[in-house]
């Protein structure tokens, strides 16, 4: 799992950070993440229990709320800084600085600046950056059990897929990302994500031997691969795509309407499927420990913007602009296809079963459909 590679990741990933800090996109200052101390193992932290321990940590409390100390932090994502991703993580930073009278400022690097969404999931893990805002490849490391929340052609909706997360179920996969210092502070909503291809694709039969780039999580690898809907699967960070469907070292991709655009894939791709396959959610996440370490009033600051500035305004916006990112497709000269998803659906839900018993054993597909009800 990805878990075991944070010590070696962690060193590679804050010399990037030093190396981007000045090319920041939030607010005035260097951009540089706040140091943070090292990562404690989980075996340190539950052996972390003595009176002298919670002393500190009790001190440490009472500091913290009343506390006029300031703060600066990094966020990171790969999201274009066109994107409403982006838009909506700087309202949210600009936001935060200004009811906080700048005592939290929040930088924001947009398109991989700090390297790709693994690297900044795993910095965060390991309180080496202190926030990210970055989708469902995280649960292939940090909750795998729940990962069938990105599993394609499984949910029917957002509303789906949005009942499923603010349920109990959305509460493990929380408490799960948490164990791994992961603290997610809000979830939004992207428009269906779709195929690109430099070929027409109407059936699964057309995806036979097409190497097709997805995200780097096994259960799409596999459900994407040769023994399910018959593609090649390759994985590969956001940023590297548009050079492998140039070079032709990937034919395909996937992604929302908004992707496609913002990174130009009409440039290099001459259909867009609309397989409507995952309805994906995107979060907010900041390192425990450094949450731990803010004041009261800082934290609902926090938590009031995330909710408005980023779940609902960045929901919102992927919804409004998805029509026009579409048009953008058409109008250099992408054409759509609508393809056969029963039997996209047919062969995805064939494979799920065992998915469910042996991997996603937090619950079942009977109780997954019944949230779409």
């Amino acid at each position: 799992m990805k878990k075991s590679i944070v010590k070696k990741s962690i060193g590679l990933f804050m010399a990037g950070v030093m190396t981007a800090s000045m090319a920041g996109c939030g607010s005035s200052g260097s951009g540089t993440a706040t140091q943070a101390p090292a990562a404690e193992t989980k075996a340190e932290t539950a052996a972390a229990g003595t009176e002298a321990d919670a002393g500190e940590e009790t001190k440490e409390a009472e500091k913290a709320a009343s506390s006029d100390e300031k703060f600066e932090f990094s966020l990171s994502m790969t999201y274009d800084v066109k994107s409403p991703m982006a838009v909506a993580a700087q309202k949210f930073c600009d936001d935060v600085k200004e009811a906080s009278e700048g005592r939290l400022v929040i930088n924001l690097f947009t398109n991989s600046a700090l390297g790709s969404e693994a690297d900044s999931y795993i910095a965060v893990a390991g309180d080496e950056l202190e926030m990210t805002c970055a989708g469902v490849q995280g649960l292939d490391a940090y909750a795998p059990r729940y990962s069938f929340l990105s599993a394609p052609f499984l949910f029917k909706s957002t509303d789906h897929i949005k009942a499923v997360v603010d349920s109990e179920i959305g509460d493990g996969m929380r408490e799960d990302f948490l164990e791994d210092n992961l603290r997610m502070l809000a979830i939004g909503y992207r428009t269906p994500r779709v195929m690109s291809s430099d070929k027409p694709v109407h059936t699964p039969d057309d995806l036979n031997g097409l190497k097709m780039r997805v995200s780097e999580m096994s259960s799409w690898v596999s459900i994407w691969g040769p023994d399910t809907l018959g593609a090649t699967a390759i994985t590969m960070p956001l940023g590297e795509l548009y050079g492998a469907l140039q070079n032709g070292t990937a034919e395909a991709s996937e992604g929302p309407y908004e992707q496609l655009a913002t990174n130009k894939f009409y440039e290099v791709q001459d259909y867009v499927i609309n397989t409507n396959h995952v309805y994906e959610w995107v979060a907010i996440f900041i390192s425990d420990k450094t949450w731990q370490k803010l004041p009261a009033d800082l934290k609902e600051i926090m938590d009031t913007y995330a909710q408005t500035d980023f779940a609902e305004y960045c929901t919102t916006l992927n919804q409004e602009t998805a029509d026009s990112y579409l048009k953008e497709l058409v109008d250099n000269g992408m054409e759509v296809i609508e393809p056969d998803n029963d039997a996209f659906q047919k062969k995805a839900l064939d494979s799920y079963d065992k998915w469910f018993s042996e991997e996603w054993t937090v619950t079942d597909f009977d109780e997954v459909m019944s949230y779409a009800e």
